[in-house]
């Protein structure tokens, strides 16, 4: 059972990112916050780590402590990306806020 729930929530996870991944790669050069000399594969780590927050915290609101606390976790969760905190919040608030309407949107 142990292994069949990790295989599950590695399934779970992978499309979940996938998802993410079609949903703001075509959208990501009419972004505002995007900077022109980076690439999507510079904010793809961003837009996970905004998903991957959203879903782990559905109880909370972006406030000023949910912000620091993802701040001290960009380091690890930003594997490959090249930017900062500060260069990848914009993004990531954008998908902690498109999970919280898609989630209002269904009614949860």
């Amino acid at each position: 059972p142990a292994v069949r729930d990790a295989w599950d929530r590695t399934d779970r996870t992978f499309s979940t990112y996938d998802a993410s991944d079609r949903y703001y790669e075509p959208r990501f050069g009419e972004v505002p916050y995007r900077d022109h000399e980076r690439s999507f594969a510079d904010y793809r780590n961003a837009y996970r780590y905004g998903t991957y927050a959203r879903t782990m915290h559905p109880e909370r609101v972006w406030d000023a402590a949910i912000e620091e606390e993802l701040a001290r976790g960009w380091p690890l969760a930003r594997g490959t990306s090249t930017l900062s905190w500060e260069q990848s919040r914009s993004a990531v608030y954008d998908a902690w806020n498109r999970i919280e309407l898609t989630r209002t949107n269904a009614g949860v």
